[in-house]
């Protein structure tokens, strides 16, 4: 591994610790794994319920810092004037404000990017780094829109289309990636939360082959790494059953790691520190 550790990061959101376990895929399990209970600083209201949040558990996540401090609230921005605007009581209790923005072909929004965060990231930290579509840094908003689109006006069918060409991307590009110098290399995949939301309740099956995939793609990269980095898979929530009979997210959060350590993360904030120790090493 010469003088430096480096590790590479597998950002699996929504992957559920209980199925990973259930189903015994090892790939993703490695040498110690665990469930992370998230407190409800991490919560937003989706339909009537507060449960964990993406793009406030990711932002946590890169910059080790909890969500008073980032203050990172939505997965989308129009920009700082209209972001504050959209939150005025005459204008927050708007319903599906985002789906006539789309039919009106008015001012689609952004995914919250490193340019709208106002603190470091782990990547500004350890150099040299990549990060592959990470949520809240450089996540793709062209592929998100019209993944949302797809969902909002084409169909299920299209829906699961766009999300496995948008996987085999983030694979491609992770490979490509592989060989080139780095300390820290992180991959963000929405596949297991996209699909879980489908599928979880009705048809588990279908949500256990995206699992196995993300198994699959693990036990391949070790495979193509000569020099073994700390590999860390971590989830910012996993799937539970909603009153609709869809998946909705759970409390938990699943993490593992390739390698004996004492160390176990409590909190979404300790992957920062415990991360950069090791890079630093």
């Amino acid at each position: 591994m010469g003088t430096k550790l480096r590790c590479l990061v597998f950002a699996l959101d929504g992957l559920e610790y209980d199925l990973v376990v259930k189903w015994k895929l090892k790939h993703l399990l490695q040498r110690k794994y665990g469930k992370m209970d998230l407190g409800e600083e991490y919560y937003h209201k989706v339909k009537d319920e507060k449960v964990p949040y993406t793009p406030i558990i990711w932002t946590s996540f890169i910059t080790g810092l909890p969500p008073e401090k980032h203050n990172v609230r939505s997965i989308w921005t129009y920009g700082r004037v209209l972001d504050f605007i959209r939150k005025l009581p005459v204008i927050s209790w708007i319903k599906n404000k985002r789906k006539i923005l789309y039919r009106l072909g008015i001012l689609e929004p952004k995914i919250v990017s490193k340019e709208n965060l106002k603190v470091k990231t782990i990547f500004d930290v350890i150099k040299p780094s990549i990060a592959i579509r990470m949520m809240a840094y450089n996540e793709d908003t062209e592929q998100w829109r019209k993944l949302s689109k797809a969902m909002l006006f084409e169909g299920l069918k299209k829906y699961e289309e766009l999300l496995w060409e948008d996987y085999r991307k983030r694979e491609k590009e992770l490979f490509d990636n592989l060989c080139r110098d780095w300390k820290l290399l992180a991959v963000y995949f929405r596949i297991a939360d996209a699909m879980g939301h489908i599928h979880f309740v009705k048809r588990p099956h279908v949500l256990r082959r995206v699992y196995r995939r993300l198994d699959t793609l693990v036990y391949k990269v070790k495979k193509r790494l000569d020099e073994k980095p700390i590999i860390l898979i971590v989830s910012d929530h996993g799937m539970e059953a909603a009153p609709d009979g869809t998946g909705t997210h759970s409390r938990h959060a699943f993490w593992s790691i390739n390698i004996d350590t004492d160390w176990e993360p409590k909190k979404i904030t300790d992957f920062f520190p415990q991360i950069v120790r090791w890079c630093s090493e």
